[in-house]
């Protein structure tokens, strides 16, 4: 049992009293599970010592110690540390301690709801929110509450992608939406510092300034997903557009649709994110040079080509000969090809050698359980006979030459050894 607790605290609360109330053996749990603590004696969760190693694995276990310890300013700034939702188990006195609540907020921001009200002001705010957004929630529960929804710090802070916020387009659950006065998105000056910290902000503001080109523009730099917040007047505009998906390839899905076969457009954007390519239009996923980069950026996007391209053996093995020069995207393409199997049965031998030589000696000392992997997948309809050149791959590798065993007899093994030196 105790080795049992040794490796997983909460182990003790299927104890024997005996070692419920062994020191040690606590001690042993709460460093593995800082919330075994509950399961130990009354007489234990006294202990300082014991709660203060309870709370550093977790902040939350300041709930099962002794009443008269979460009146230790000590223990209860260990445990906010580590989780600032500790604070709802702290004495009423150290909830009016401003280092304490600060820590606190800083861990976990919606610890602010466990504030002494008449603590709470504009510096915690902003720290809270800045943490997360969402902690505009809470703004009513205060004195004052109603002040700060109109504050541009406060808002500011929430808007910062630090502080985990989600802007969800034509959602009535937009935190920021309803907690945050919208007049504050009337005023230019404010609106253009708004886009700067967070391009998305541009879904807030008015008609006016999603015409503006020196507001969209800003926006869309910092964020290209802003593009399907600008006005009629950009929507059509093929520099905004291009602005849009050279930061974010995924802005694409926004695009007008007169863009979506636009080379130049496509190209920018499958340049950022390959994935781009799932937006493009029908032309774009046939366009040898679209795929090529889209392909080459993200080997994975090979699924969104065009369905005749994606059976074309002849351009698949130009693609291969064309990303072999990087190894680390021929790699994951031959494996994006081996679910096709019908395609990756078709490849060239020689494709496939050639990724066992760049898996072998350019990844170096790679893992070289690829080579087993592919070995067994492949084994099943490459003729080994016919291929001397598979075992070249090998030849010099004994680590690479022991998973060839697995799969070839010893006749066959030495045939193609002879053949392919």
């Amino acid at each position: 049992m105790i080795a049992a607790i040794h490796r997983c605290g909460s182990v003790l609360e299927h104890a024997h009293n005996d070692l419920r109330q062994d020191r040690d053996v606590v001690m042993q749990a709460v460093q593995q599970d800082g919330m075994a603590l509950k399961f130990a004696t009354v007489a234990l969760k006294s202990d300082r010592e014991l709660a203060i190693q309870a709370v550093k694995q977790n902040g939350r276990a300041l709930q099962c110690v002794d009443q008269s310890l979460t009146q230790d300013r000590e223990l209860v700034l260990t445990a906010v540390k580590q989780n600032g939702d500790a604070l709802e188990w702290a004495d009423d006195s150290l909830k009016s301690d401003r280092e304490v609540v600060m820590t606190a907020i800083r861990s976990c921001g919606e610890a602010i709801q466990f504030v002494s009200h008449n603590l709470i002001d504009k510096a915690l705010i902003v720290t809270a929110v800045n943490n997360e957004s969402h902690v505009l929630m809470y703004l009513s529960w205060f004195e004052n509450g109603s002040h700060y929804r109109k504050d541009e710090e406060v808002a500011l802070a929430a808007l910062r992608p630090n502080s985990n916020v989600n802007i969800r387009p034509f959602s009535s659950r937009d935190p920021l939406a309803i907690c945050l006065d919208p007049r504050l998105f009337h005023h230019r000056a404010f609106v253009l510092r708004a886009v700067a910290v967070n391009g998305l902000a541009l879904k807030y503001t008015i008609e006016q300034f999603q015409n503006d080109i020196e507001v969209v523009t800003t926006a869309i730099r910092q964020n290209g997903l802003a593009l399907q917040y600008v006005g009629p007047a950009f929507q059509h505009n093929k520099a905004i557009v291009l602005e849009a998906v050279s930061q974010s390839g995924n802005a694409l899905m926004f695009a007008d649709a007169q863009f979506l076969n636009d080379k130049e457009v496509v190209l920018a954007a499958v340049s950022q994110d390959g994935y781009a390519l799932r937006f493009a239009g029908i032309d774009m996923v046939y366009e040898p040079e679209v795929i090529e980069r889209a392909v080459f950026n993200q080997p994975n996007a090979f699924t969104d080509v065009g369905e005749a391209l994606k059976i074309n053996v002849c351009f698949i093995n130009q693609l291969l000969s064309k990303i072999s020069v990087d190894p680390t995207r021929y790699g994951p393409f031959i494996q994006c090809l081996k679910k096709m199997k019908t395609v990756y049965k078709k490849l060239s031998l020689q494709s496939v050698m050639d990724f066992f030589v760049l898996d072998s000696y350019r990844l170096g000392h790679g893992d070289l359980r690829m080579d087993g992997q592919l070995l067994n997948h492949i084994s099943g309809y490459l003729s080994l006979d016919d291929a001397p050149s598979f075992f070249k791959v090998f030849k010099h590798n004994e680590a690479s030459r022991r998973h060839l065993e697995m799969y070839v007899d010893d006749d066959q093994l030495n045939n193609g050894a002879m053949l392919g030196s």
